[in-house]
């Protein structure tokens, strides 16, 4: 498996098209040309993680947290970025990073941080991006409905929400005369046919189009292919920062903490506002989102969990009368089970998730 192979895998699942304008995603350190012997799934980049990565055979890293967020006017190895920079080259590593397409994406880190504490009817709470999507109609004999149907699904037709395989296929009668130089499936040349065939209908977006249209014409049994490929006038995809959603029970506060730091795994947290509350709806954003409060109170959120949240928006919240919840920016680590399982990758190539401590503070309680 080549570097392209895995970026492409990544690709799919947290498309570039979903990250943040100016936001630094990609490959950071190495060569898209250089194999896979390994890849290692972390949050941050540090040393400890790059010797992790050595010492456990994997040669690609895949980041949450980027390395280089800022542009550089010079790569000083004595600086700690500069030091890491120069030990992964000497060590022939390679850094790949998705930031915010991995936050936004659907399963991506809002996703399952959403899904860990149970939240259910969920939705972005800060809206980014609408995927135009596309309807495929093509039409095919019967006999040969069922390989086509899941190989177009395997490339990516057919997703709607959290659904995939999502189709409609009607029957009816085509007609076609073979004429001279052609190698029909059915009938002979010269003669016209009837054939009994399936209208197949199914949603493609935008970014499967290409490979969804080459599989169709590589497994589709006709000679030519008869299809029509149009774009829709609504976006059935949106994409944005943080969820919101609803608890399967309604929580007293001080007892919606204790579930909180019992599913993010954090012995401590800090909160802002009274605890004489009950939690039903419940916003959340990974990383740093105190910014986005305000949003999260007009959404009807009763309680917002995000992390980093400072003085003044704490401030902000207590004057607002709205409840905030700082478990740590860290919980994103949460993704890195998740990340794996989506690329799936094969199976001749192993993959790990970084045993290195993931939140910098000590605590002392």
């Amino acid at each position: 498996m080549l570097g392209t192979d895995l970026i492409n895998k990544i690709s799919q699942f947290a498309p570039a098209s979903l990250a943040l304008p100016g936001d630094s995603i990609g490959l950071q350190v190495g060569s898209p040309c250089n194999e896979v012997d390994g890849v290692l799934f972390t949050l941050d980049v540090t040393i400890q993680v790059l010797q992790e990565a050595v010492s456990l055979g994997a040669n690609w890293i895949l980041a949450h947290h980027p390395l280089l967020y800022r542009p550089f006017e010079q790569v000083d190895t004595e600086s700690p970025v500069g030091q890491m920079i120069k030990f992964m080259l000497l060590e022939n590593l390679n850094l790949y990073v998705a930031h915010s397409n991995l936050d936004i994406t659907t399963g991506g880190v809002n996703d399952v941080l959403a899904s860990s504490l149970g939240l259910v009817a969920c939705k972005p709470l800060i809206s980014t991006f609408s995927e135009p999507s596309y309807k495929l109609v093509v039409f095919l004999p019967k006999d040969h409905y069922e390989p086509v149907f899941q190989n177009l699904a395997a490339a990516g037709a057919g997703l709607i929400g959290r659904y995939s395989h999502c189709a409609f296929a009607m029957e009816g009668q085509g007609s076609f005369k073979p004429l001279e130089g052609s190698n029909p499936l059915l009938g002979h040349v010269g003669v016209l046919e009837q054939a009994t065939e399936l209208r197949l209908e199914m949603i493609v977006p935008k970014r499967c189009r290409k490979k969804v249209i080459e599989t169709l014409l590589a497994t589709h049994p006709y000679e030519e292919v008869a299809y029509d490929l149009y774009q829709l006038n609504s976006s059935l995809d949106k994409y944005g920062l943080g969820r919101i959603g609803k608890l399967n029970k309604t929580m007293a506060m001080p007892e919606f903490i204790e579930y909180v730091k019992k599913v993010f795994g954090v012995c401590s947290l800090r909160s802002v506002g009274s605890l004489q509350r009950d939690i039903s709806k419940v916003a959340i954003l990974g990383g740093s989102g105190a910014k986005y409060l305000r949003k999260a109170q007009e959404m009807g959120a009763d309680l917002f969990i995000t992390g980093d949240i400072g003085y003044h928006a704490a401030q902000e919240a207590l004057a607002l009368n709205f409840l905030l919840l700082d478990p740590g920016h860290h919980i994103e680590y949460l993704v890195l089970k998740s990340w794996r399982e989506q690329i799936n990758l094969p199976d001749n190539v192993v993959s790990y998730i970084s045993k290195v401590k993931w939140d910098p503070f000590n605590w002392h309680l």
